[in-house]
């Protein structure tokens, strides 16, 4: 499912979030649940990303 996410196609790609989020929206505020982990997760990428570029911090070797 991963090379078919990676490639674009959307259907694989909302089945993907179903199968992972999909329990959290059975909970009490499980929009927030989902929401908080995508923000998370973006957040995360983009720090990430900043410290491969060197723009926060250097790497540790």
């Amino acid at each position: 499912m991963i090379p078919r996410i990676l490639m674009g196609e959307t259907e694989a790609h909302s089945g993907f979030l179903d199968k992972l989020f999909g329990p959290l929206r059975d909970h009490k505020s499980g929009d927030i649940l989902i929401y908080t982990q995508l923000k998370s997760a973006l957040l995360l990428g983009y720090r990430n990303a900043c410290m491969l570029n060197g723009r926060i911090g250097k790497m540790v070797s």
